[in-house]
């Protein structure tokens, strides 16, 4: 009977996601605790962050294409989703703003690749362009 309920039976047919399967070595699992996440094949999207020295104003649904590291030859066009409202922290310790893409080809990329994502926006004057970085670090600096 015991052993019957050792069995975990997903709900749909997927692949199965772990975070990092070495950190669940020796670790107690506690009721309710998420240890995994299925995915269907087809689910997946595009995920960047964007700096905080280089957040724009994206246009709604502007076009993003991925290089991945992988295959950065054959790239991989979307368009953005979702791009967060405030700075959240990365993996890495820095606060940037967490982009999502939907992914417009038909034939989708495997999970889990990681690379170079180019978001286009709205075309912008050369002075503007020469100057952004400059100006925001200025204003960084006197606190305005």
């Amino acid at each position: 009977d015991l052993l019957a309920r050792i069995r975990v039976k997903a709900p749909r047919p997927g692949v199965v996601v772990f975070d990092d399967p070495s950190s669940w070595l020796g670790k107690p699992v506690s009721l309710g605790e998420k240890v995994m996440l299925i995915t269907g094949i087809h689910d997946t999207e595009m995920e960047a962050w964007v700096a905080i020295g280089d957040d724009i104003e994206f246009p709604k649904q502007a076009k993003i294409t991925f290089f991945p590291n992988v295959d950065p030859l054959h790239p991989v066009v979307g368009e953005v989703r979702y791009l967060a409202y405030e700075a959240l922290p990365r993996p890495n310790g820095t606060l940037a703003f967490r982009l999502r893409g939907t992914i417009m080809q038909t034939e989708k990329p495997r999970l889990g690749l990681k690379g170079t994502v180019r978001v286009d926006g709205d075309d912008v004057t050369l002075a503007y362009w020469l100057f952004r970085k400059p100006w925001a670090l200025l204003r960084q600096t006197i606190g305005r």
